[in-house]
C-alpha cells in the first residue's frame, strides 16, 4: 500500500531517490486558486485515508491534537469508520492538552498515555539500540513513535494510521518559512528525497520492532504528485505554514481551533525532548548525547 513498502520490506535508500525523481519529472507548478487546490484535496488526500482503511473493522490513529492528524480522523469519521485515537505525552504537555480538547471538540474516542520517567527510559534504551544512533534530536523524534506504537500495540491494535509526509509536501518546517519564493518548491522536493534517511527508515525500523502495521495517507504517490502542482504561496506565507492544509481542515469542518494551531514538533508537544535532557541531568552526565552513548553500551 505504501510506495515506499516492498514485499514487506523498505526499499533501498536509491530507491526511494529514484521513486521521488521519477515523481517530480514532468511535474509543473500549474495550480494557481485555492479552490482547485482544495478540490485536488478533496479528491487525492480522501482516497489516500480512504484507501488505507476501506478494508479496516477498527484501527488506531495517532493523534496529537494537530492540524495533520485531526484531518485523518474528521475524513475517517467521515467515512464511519470505527477507530480510537491514541495520545502520547507527559503530564501538561500541549499535545495531551490539544488531543483532550480536540476529541471533545469533534467526540472521537480517545485512549491518552501520560508518560513518565521509566517509559522513557525504557524507550531510550530500546531506540538507541533498534536504530544504532545516538544523535539526541534524531532520537527525541524516534521516541515519540515508539512510545506511540508502543501504547497502541499494548492496546492490542496492530494497524495505525499516522500524519507523517505532511510538513514536506505542504511546506510545513521552518526551513521553508526561511526559504525564498523562488526556493520553497526545490526545497520541499529536496525534502521528499532526503525523508528516507530521515524519517522513513527510522519508523520502518521501531514499527518492525513493534510488529505494527503503519499506515501514511500523506505519503500517497498520487496525492504527492497532485499536491506538489500546487503553487508555494498556496502553501506558505510570511508567517503561516500549511495554508492551504488549514483551509481544507475547515472546509471539512474540522473546528478552526484545531485547524489553525500552531504547529508544535511531537518531541516538542509531548515534552518527550525537555524529558531526556532531564534525564542526562539526573545521571551526571553534562550532555544529552554522551548520556544516549552510555545507554547504547548497557
Amino acid at each position: 500500500m505504501e510506495f515506499y513498502i516492498n514485499n514487506n520490506q523498505l526499499i533501498k535508500e536509491d530507491t526511494w531517490q529514484l521513486k521521488i525523481d521519477e515523481l517530480r519529472k514532468n511535474n509543473t507548478i500549474d495550480v494557481n486558486e485555492e479552490k482547485e487546490a482544495l478540490e485536488i484535496l478533496d479528491k487525492y488526500l480522501f482516497n489516500a485515508v480512504k484507501k488505507r482503511v476501506d478494508n479496516l473493522d477498527r484501527f488506531g490513529i495517532l493523534f496529537s491534537g494537530g492540524l495533520d492528524s485531526a484531518i485523518i480522523v474528521k475524513i475517517c469519521k467521515d467515512l464511519g469508520k470505527d477507530f480510537t485515537c491514541y495520545a502520547i505525552g507527559f503530564k501538561d504537555s500541549k499535545d495531551l492538552v490539544y488531543a483532550k480538547k480536540a476529541a471533545t471538540l469533534m467526540n472521537l474516542k480517545l485512549k491518552i498515555k501520560i508518560l513518565n520517567e521509566d517509559d522513557l527510559r525504557n524507550a531510550l534504551i530500546n531506540v538507541v539500540k533498534i536504530l544504532d544512533n545516538t544523535n539526541p534530536v534524531y532520537i527525541s523524534i524516534a521516541c515519540v513513535s515508539y512510545l506511540g506504537l508502543k501504547f497502541v500495540k499494548d492496546s492490542d491494535e496492530n494497524i495505525v494510521i499516522n500524519g507523517l509526509g505532511a510538513e514536506e509536501i505542504f511546506c510545513g518546517y521552518q526551513r521553508h518559512l526561511k526559504a525564498s519564493d523562488e526556493e520553497i518548491h526545490e526545497e520541499s522536493w529536496r525534502g521528499l528525497r532526503e525523508m528516507w534517511k530521515v524519517d522513513l527508515e527510522r519508523d520502518y525500523l521501531i514499527a518492525q520492532f513493534m510488529d505494527v502495521n503503519v499506515r501514511t495517507p500523506f505519503m500517497d504517490q498520487d496525492l504527492i504528485s497532485n499536491s506538489m502542482k500546487i503553487e508555494p504561496n498556496l502553501k506558505i506565507s510570511n508567517s503561516v505554514k500549511k495554508i492551504i492544509l488549514r483551509s481544507f481542515a475547515k472546509k471539512i469542518n474540522v473546528p478552526a481551533e484545531i485547524a489553525d494551531r500552531p504547529k508544535s514538533a511531537g518531541q516538542y508537544g509531548s515534552k518527550i525532548n525537555h524529558e531526556i535532557k532531564k534525564l542526562a541531568r539526573k545521571n551526571n552526565y553534562k550532555n544529552t548525547k554522551d548520556y544516549l552513548e552510555n545507554l547504547k553500551k548497557s
